[in-house]
């Protein structure tokens, strides 16, 4: 049983509230913020709707706001390299990578390399397979 499984943090609806997180403590962490975020998630809480309507809510209005540059077609990143542009940064590091060739997530196992962490985190699927047969 995890902590959120137990009866002890849920309400009676088995929804999370934050008076049942007030006692949780995390080193580095502002409880308030912490319980903040960790009640919007837990219990579904997304109170920023897109301004469009399109159906999608966010637990933050920052990612809404985000969200919202797919709508408007805004798209303030821009590679130095290529001049394409992007609407997230994380897509624009991604897209840099193209170029420069870094490949900073590297396998434990063989040394290989990638450029994404979701690839890597596939790559050692082979490595867990090897140690099973």
């Amino acid at each position: 049983m995890n902590f959120f499984q137990t009866t002890k943090y849920k309400n009676s609806v088995g929804c999370y509230s934050a008076e049942n997180f007030k006692s949780v403590q995390i080193s580095g962490f502002s409880s308030d913020i912490y319980t903040e975020n960790l009640v919007s998630k837990h219990a579904g809480g997304r109170p920023y709707p897109c301004r469009f309507q399109c159906g999608k809510a966010f637990a933050h209005e920052s990612d809404m706001k985000i969200h919202m540059r797919i709508h408007t077609g805004e798209r303030l990143l821009q590679c130095p390299t290529c001049l394409k542009t992007f609407t997230k940064k994380c897509d624009l590091v991604r897209h840099t990578r193209t170029h420069t060739k870094e490949r900073p997530f590297q396998c434990s196992v063989c040394d290989r390399t990638f450029t994404l962490k979701c690839n890597l985190k596939t790559h050692m699927i082979i490595h867990a397979r090897e140690r099973v047969l």
